[in-house]
């Protein structure tokens, strides 16, 4: 159950980045209050998560996996070149 719930906090924190990528810059106001609420739903469950998990291992798969996956969302989606740099950064 717990790491359910984490993959939750870690599925909010992904969509609430790329709205906020998809606001332009803050210049639609509707897409910059929906990652707020996305972000703070993440940590209410990143929150839940603490009290199974240890914060330390939690919070690195938390970051890790979001990272990862803005990445390849970021390649997807935006066409931004998936470079031998960047995989190796992400590693």
């Amino acid at each position: 159950m717990k790491w359910t719930i984490l993959l939750i906090a870690i599925g909010l924190e992904v969509s609430g980045t790329v709205l906020l990528k998809i606001s332009n810059g803050g210049q639609k106001l509707g897409l910059i209050l929906t990652p707020l609420m996305l972000y703070c739903s993440s940590l209410w469950f990143l929150s839940i998560v603490l009290k199974y998990m240890r914060m330390n291992v939690a919070y690195a798969i938390w970051s890790g996996l979001g990272l990862i996956l803005l990445t390849f969302i970021q390649s997807l989606f935006f066409k931004e070149q998936l470079t031998f740099q960047k995989l190796f950064s992400v590693l």
